[in-house]
């Protein structure tokens, strides 16, 4: 159980840590959940706008016992996919005065929308097979520009019993998802929040067809 007891010193630079949780099963999906495994997010607690807006945030899944294979990969499941969606604000980072005082520093564009860090269609490693079973782990961080319409082109995905190939989330939350890709291509993975979709908050995401 968490308590302001259990808070701990910040770590300096240089120093290396290592973390130990006890999951209890109620972290995980419950029994009658569709799908057996969920994320959550970590981060810094130090300064969380300050240390989001530099990317100290990351994934942890928790996979409902005995759904999980040996190597921490999920049973029934060929791959997993984990995007966080974002708006970067460099006013908001400790380097900001640093980097205003570069005079190749664009004051005028501080704001980023990205996709695991990426935009523009260049996030890496969105590959699949046609005919396996993708398990998407999706979320978002930030404060009221957070918002966001996920939308995948070409497949869809089932989730709490409902297929779809959009969903929804606030920052600070996250979804988890199942896409059967039945459907060979490349296809538009994005925001549909037009202001993050006009900035370059779009992922490209390939079904290669099943081998010969």
């Amino acid at each position: 159980m968490w308590s302001i007891n259990s808070l701990l010193p910040a770590i300096v630079p240089t120093r290396v840590v290592v973390y130990s949780w006890k999951v209890p099963e109620d972290a995980g999906p419950a029994p009658a959940d569709e799908q057996s495994s969920r994320m959550y997010f970590y981060r810094s607690t130090v300064s969380v706008p300050r240390h989001e807006n530099v990317g100290l945030a990351g994934p942890i899944i928790v996979t409902r016992k005995g759904d999980a294979n040996p190597d921490g990969t999920t049973k029934g499941v060929d791959r997993d996919i984990v995007t966080v969606f974002q708006v970067y604000n460099e006013n908001e980072t400790p380097a900001n005065f640093a980097n205003l005082a570069d005079a190749r520093i664009n004051t005028t564009e501080l704001f980023r929308s990205v996709i695991n860090g990426y935009s523009w269609c260049s996030v890496p490693k969105l590959e699949m097979v046609a005919g396996e079973k993708v398990r998407w782990h999706i979320g978002g961080l930030g404060s009221e520009e957070g918002l966001h319409n996920f939308h995948w082109h070409g497949n869809l995905l089932r989730r709490h019993g409902m297929v779809a190939d959009q969903f929804q989330a606030v920052p600070g939350s996250t979804l988890t998802a199942d896409m059967l890709t039945d459907n060979p291509g490349a296809w538009m993975f994005h925001c549909h929040v037009n202001e993050h979709l006009d900035k370059g908050m779009i992922a490209v995401f390939t079904v290669k067809p099943p081998p010969a």
